[in-house]
């Protein structure tokens, strides 16, 4: 499923700040499997986010991780509004690595996610 694009636009459970800076759009780079299941999702977005820490400094984040939040349910070229959680991707050493490491990712949201459909691809390329 490499080089799928996607779009969030409807975040469940988010901060605040990350609300604001919807839509997140960007693609899917690779399945990385985790100690706990095998199909989470390195994904590049194609703008920066900006991420508040808990001590108020801020960081730019280029990469997060997705996976689905019900079993039974995946990530496919074909989603639509399929319920995600969503991580930022706080050491970008993992973009090499062949596990998710969790001490490299911070937990940030719940939301829905769609594959970009012909009609956005123009504006994610």
């Amino acid at each position: 499923m490499n080089a799928v694009k996607f779009e969030i636009k409807h975040l469940d459970i988010a901060p605040d700040e990350l609300h604001y800076q919807l839509p997140i759009a960007g693609k899917i780079i690779r399945k990385i499997p985790g100690a706990d299941r095998p199909d989470y999702y390195l994904a590049k977005l194609n703008k920066t986010i900006i991420w508040t820490r808990d001590n108020g400094s801020t960081e730019e984040i280029s990469n997060i991780v997705v996976c689905s939040r019900y079993k039974g349910q995946q990530m496919s070229p074909n989603m639509d509004n399929l319920a995600i959680a969503i991580a930022y991707v706080t050491d970008n050493s993992l973009l090499d690595d062949a596990i998710l490491a969790f001490k490299k990712i911070k937990y940030a949201a719940k939301g829905r996610v769609n594959a970009a459909t012909s009609k956005f691809r123009k504006v994610f390329n």
